[in-house]
């Protein structure tokens, strides 16, 4: 589908629903830069290496990828010797690709030929989409009932893009990685959800999981507590994280400027998560080694756990 069809397709939703999208996205922009502050604080208070690096993930909660450079304590070599300058080069010519800012339907759509214009105009329009306001919730929603114990960061674009991650989940009381979730709008039964599944699956069984070229985890020891360390990880469970539109944007006219007490619609979404991410571990736990899904088991116990005393 082209980004105009969908383009057309998306107004078509917002116009059928009522959705005020730009308002929904000034509230959940105004809670990631807060959740970027706490993420940034937390993980730099124990980070290994830390040398100079003013934060590790940006005011939307993304890693950063040049904190993972050599001269900032990082895995990654110089600028010119690629691996940081080639990825960024990559998620360039993704964006050129998905806004089709060298075609000429974009060029008529966004009323332009200035290649690097369409492209801008085209990543502040997905911020917009069903798609991209649920990974924030999600983000959001996870940070807010688990922060305590685990670290919630969205992935850099290049392993979004490249390796189909949004997200990442680091326990910091073990050396575990929880998984990795893909965010996706359909119904639990739906086409496009189940295909994220099987890909979830065939991951595992082929590879071990996904890879993430930005990573962080925790490595614990029994003096210093745990410190986070960055680099790859190769093997990490990928999980699908489903809502409907529906259920999206009744969620989404609820909310409020921020409470010191969660919402009853934030617990409904939290639940949501939780049951959706039970019943799809139980047909995928059997690929997974046992580290990882201990990981997971004790994961979704702190979830039910949280879930039960609210």
């Amino acid at each position: 589908m082209s980004l105009e069809s969908f383009s057309y397709l998306n107004s078509h939703h917002e116009k059928e629903s009522s959705l005020d999208r730009r308002r929904v996205w000034e509230v959940l922009e105004e809670r990631l830069c807060k959740m970027s502050q706490e993420v940034n604080e937390r993980v730099l208070s124990n980070l290994f290496d830390r040398r100079k690096i003013a934060s590790i993930v940006d005011n939307e909660c993304r890693i950063i990828p040049r904190s993972y450079l050599k001269k900032n304590g990082g895995p990654y070599g110089k600028e010119v010797d690629g691996d940081i300058r080639g990825d960024e080069l990559s998620v360039h010519n993704y964006e050129f690709s998905f806004s089709g800012a060298r075609e000429e339907w974009a060029r008529k759509h966004y009323g332009t030929y200035d290649e690097d214009e369409i492209v801008s105009r085209w990543k502040n329009a997905e911020l917009l989409c069903d798609d991209m306001l649920a990974e924030t919730a999600t983000a959001l929603i996870l940070h807010r009932f688990l922060f305590d114990r685990y670290v919630v960061v969205r992935s850099c674009a290049y392993d979004d893009y490249e390796n189909g991650v949004d997200m990442l989940i680091v326990d910091t009381q073990t050396d575990t990685v929880v998984c990795a979730f893909d965010e996706v709008v359909d119904h639990v039964d739906g086409e496009l959800y189940q295909k994220k599944v099987r890909r979830s699956k065939e991951r595992l069984i082929k590879q071990g999981g996904m890879r993430i070229k930005y990573g962080l985890q925790t490595v614990v020891d029994s003096d210093s507590g745990a410190q986070f360390v960055r680099g790859s990880l190769p093997h990490v469970p990928g999980l699908c994280v489903s809502q409907t539109r529906q259920e999206l944007h009744t969620f989404f006219r609820s909310l409020s400027d921020g409470k010191t007490e969660p919402s009853s619609s934030e617990v409904l979404y939290f639940r949501s998560i939780v049951d959706r991410l039970s019943v799809q571990v139980e047909s995928l736990s059997s690929h997974m080694s046992e580290h990882h899904k201990a990981g997971i088991d004790v994961f979704l116990i702190e979830c039910q756990q949280r879930l039960g005393s609210l």
